[in-house]
């Protein structure tokens, strides 16, 4: 009879908002769910956790770090940063000892510092395998890169991504899981009435999160000037925190048809703003994956989105989602004006997705799919 050990644990966090944090939320919950020993160590999170099942839970503070920063002013963030980790991780290790893997679902520049505490093997989620428009700065292409180095082995939310990465060409196993639904805003009660000015408006649109540039808001405005022609009852809302100054010509000429949210949309919110939309567009000019496609999907909304990454992975054509080209602000008009004068096919595409949510992108299956790669990794099946 085969002798069996326990699999020790460790999850540790960069990513302390928005839907990173979200993202680490579920990711511990999916391993909990099959393995007894998991500790979560978390950056400092923005916002409440929900973490239930985790045998310990440590936070860390981390400060930004600025591009207006002078040298001194980085350094000492930079070294602050260092010891914050290293004292936590000192912490988790004398009371814990050692893990047989640690997995890191959001990563940062400091993984480095893991294997100086752990001799466990590392797996780490990378979510972008090369930085988006906007963010092709020293610091996103420095955390890729240390985190391909000091990993034993990766993890990414698509086969086009993991083909990325093997472009790199980069030594190490490369696994593939889906990104993952976010069902737990069903749970949040939130108030049922839209704002007066809202419930007057006939058509919804929803551009949803941070409003950085390869998330192509100014495609979506462009969309939009054509789309008012054809349908002058229609509002976008733009929810969610980043730079509109680009963006104010496109806006003004359009402001009549806007309800702009620059900033944080705070957990309870999110439920009232997809409930309320008629159409949720990705009018993405780059992504690898999408947390809003997971949530359109689970509030059961019909989507446009762009065929980036590995996003048509997991959006079928005229099934779950329309699909349009990246940078094609006229296909992108054509495709939500399709989908709000046939309310019976926008249905039926949002009943797909929802469905597609509950499968593939399971938790339950993706949990499942975590445990086998880390005994993979491990080189041992024989772990309970």
């Amino acid at each position: 009879m085969e002798s069996h050990k326990r699999l020790n644990i460790l999850i540790l966090s960069f990513g302390n908002k928005g839907g990173m944090l979200h993202y680490t939320i579920h990711f511990t919950k999916a391993i909990r769910a099959y393995i007894d020993n998991v500790v979560l160590v978390i950056r400092d999170p923005e916002t409440a956790l929900d973490f239930d099942n985790v045998d310990f839970l440590e936070t860390f503070p981390m400060v930004e770090l600025l591009t207006s920063f002078t040298i001194f002013q980085l350094l000492w963030r930079v070294l602050y940063n260092i010891v914050s980790l290293a004292r936590t991780l000192k912490k988790v290790k004398k009371i814990y000892g050692s893990f047989d893997v640690i997995l890191i679902p959001a990563s940062g520049y400091l993984i480095w510092i893991v294997p100086l505490f752990f001799d466990g093997k590392i797996i780490t989620v990378i979510h972008d395998p090369e930085p988006h428009i906007g963010e092709r700065n020293l610091r996103n292409k420095m955390i890729t890169k240390l985190s391909i180095v000091f990993s034993d082995a990766l993890i990414t939310h698509g086969n086009t991504l993991r083909k990325e990465l093997f472009r790199k060409k980069i030594n190490k196993k490369v696994f593939v899981i889906p990104h993952g639904e976010f069902d737990e805003f069903h749970n949040i009660k939130h108030e049922q009435n839209a704002p007066k000015e809202q419930r007057k408006r006939r058509y919804t649109l929803l551009f949803f999160g941070r409003i950085v540039e390869y998330k192509g808001l100014d495609i979506l405005l462009k969309s939009l000037q054509l789309t008012k022609i054809k349908i002058p009852n229609i509002v976008l809302i733009i929810a969610g925190r980043g730079n509109l100054s680009e963006y104010q010509q496109l806006m003004e000429s359009i402001k009549d048809a806007l309800i702009v949210e620059n900033r944080f949309i705070l957990d309870e919110e999110i439920p009232i703003l997809f409930k309320r939309v008629d159409v949720v567009v990705l009018p993405y000019k780059e992504a690898t994956q999408s947390g809003v496609l997971s949530l359109a999907y689970s509030f059961k909304r019909p989507v446009v989105t762009t065929s980036v990454g590995a996003i048509p992975e997991v959006a079928d054509h005229k099934k779950t989602a329309l699909i349009v080209k990246p940078n094609d602000y006229v296909e992108l008009a054509n495709s939500i004006i399709y989908l709000l004068e046939n309310p019976k096919i926008a249905k039926k595409i949002a009943h797909n997705g929802h469905k597609k949510s509950n499968s593939l992108m399971s938790w339950k299956k993706i949990g499942r799919k975590l445990v086998s790669i880390t005994k993979e990794v491990t080189m041992n099946e024989n772990w309970r």
